[in-house]
């Protein structure tokens, strides 16, 4: 999203993508509420805080359907 920092991170190790997965919803107070998953994928996407909940839903809509 255009103004807004974040992560996106691909894996090609399904077990390193969920090690991930769990760092991050341990961290969620600090990693902010808009980090969204693809198990098919293998992709996790991270955005800061700061963007909107409809935005935010724009991307996990992106990553749901990958």
């Amino acid at each position: 999203m255009p103004g807004e920092r974040g992560t996106v991170m691909i894996f090609d190790n399904a077990d390193q993508y969920r090690k991930t997965v769990k760092s991050y919803a341990d961290a969620a107070i600090l990693a902010g509420p808009h980090r969204y998953g693809s198990d098919n994928a293998l992709i996790f996407v991270q955005i800061n805080e700061g963007l909107s909940s409809t935005d935010g839903q724009k991307v996990k809509d992106i990553v749901d359907s990958l």
